[in-house]
């Protein structure tokens, strides 16, 4: 059943078009001490379900708080993009902050929030709740980042799908996101 919900979503979705594609993706910092950037990502496993990650950093990359857990079901990688930002965004809002970079490595999901056109696919809904969220903050940017500049929030998510963690939010990373062995 999940998967013939997916599919029937996805009928209504359209493609990101190869001029957009083609255009330079902007990765943006942090220029202020009140701006803060959000960093989400998702892990995906088929038969189980994804893992949300998304970390809070200040303007001198310092982490400030994390939010993880794990959301049972099926889902399309750009679906589980675009949820973990929705969790990044919530935690911005919990802890009060009003300036924000959202950034993610899903150049997809990235070129569908630029475009803020009227998405009538699986997505629309997630990503109507983020242009929603927008009057949360006093400036709310979208990034993008390579893989590797995402590494932290990966982890994260990584860690949460994993674990099986109910969806928390937290002012330090978990134990296993911060360890990393020496080989």
């Amino acid at each position: 059943m999940d998967c013939l919900a997916i599919a029937n979503r996805a009928l209504c979705s359209s493609s990101v078009s190869v001029q957009t594609q083609q255009q330079q993706a902007t990765h943006l910092e942090c220029t202020g001490t009140d701006m803060f950037k959000i960093s989400s990502d998702v892990a995906v496993d088929q038969n189980k379900g994804i893992g949300i990650g998304a970390v809070l950093v200040d303007g001198d990359g310092l982490v400030v708080a994390c939010r993880y857990g794990f959301k049972q079901g099926m889902f399309t990688v750009v679906e589980g993009e675009a949820l973990a930002m929705v969790e990044g965004l919530k935690l911005c809002h919990e802890r009060g902050s009003i300036n924000i970079i959202a950034e993610t490595d899903c150049q997809q999901l990235y070129w569908l929030l630029q475009r803020q056109e009227t998405d009538l696919s699986y997505l629309g809904d997630t990503l109507r709740e983020i242009s929603e969220m927008k009057r949360n903050f006093q400036s709310l940017a979208f990034s993008w980042t390579p893989r590797e500049g995402n590494a932290i929030a990966d982890r994260l998510a990584s860690v949460a799908l994993s674990s099986f963690s109910p969806l928390s939010s937290s002012l330090g990373l978990p134990f296993d996101v911060n360890y990393v062995p020496s080989f």
